[in-house]
């Protein structure tokens, strides 16, 4: 792969919808998880698809990324630090895909460094069996406006999955 290396935390429905839709870019994508699985696959857009990312599960044998998808359910954010020591550098940009609010508050202290922006996801989606997804309806994120937000558009930029930029996150979040 020669795309930009965006590191998905959590191979649920929404971190595989991203994996699959990055994939399909051709961006650079690990899927971090806890437990093995072979491999990722996504049905989506009336096509089932075996999505080309690495899967990883040891943190320690990780270096960082230029982003990193934090895709896992709220309650689970803290088991997620081993991962983001080693995949969050200076210039990474943690993407937080999670239901609630207060993102940057609640996985900003975890961070040693890099930036948090939060997103508000709208993807409806079910995990059929391990490392099986199937995407239902809906693929859209939405962040707020800024130099972040703008890229982390870009990096979807061409695929099925829309990110909407927004001057007043909070009231959607």
């Amino acid at each position: 792969m020669t795309g930009v290396r965006v590191a998905i935390i959590g191979a649920g429905a929404v971190g595989g919808v991203a994996a699959a839709v990055l994939a399909g870019l051709r961006q650079d994508v690990v899927l971090c998880v806890r437990r093995p699985i072979p491999r990722l696959i996504v049905e989506m857009n009336n096509a089932v698809q075996e999505v080309q990312a690495r899967i990883a599960t040891n943190p320690a044998l990780e270096s960082p990324v230029e982003w990193v998808l934090l895709a896992t359910k709220s309650q689970d954010t803290q088991s997620t630090v081993p991962w983001l020591d080693n995949l969050v550098g200076p210039g990474t940009i943690v993407v937080v895909l999670q239901n609630g609010i207060d993102h940057v508050k609640r996985v900003g202290p975890l961070l040693r460094q890099g930036e948090v922006l939060p997103a508000t996801v709208y993807s409806s989606g079910e995990i059929v069996a391990p490392g099986h997804i199937r995407h239902h309806e809906l693929q859209r994120y939405v962040v707020p406006a800024g130099s972040a937000g703008e890229a982390f558009a870009k990096l979807f930029e061409g695929g099925t999955l829309k990110v909407e930029l927004s001057d007043d996150f909070v009231t959607i979040m």
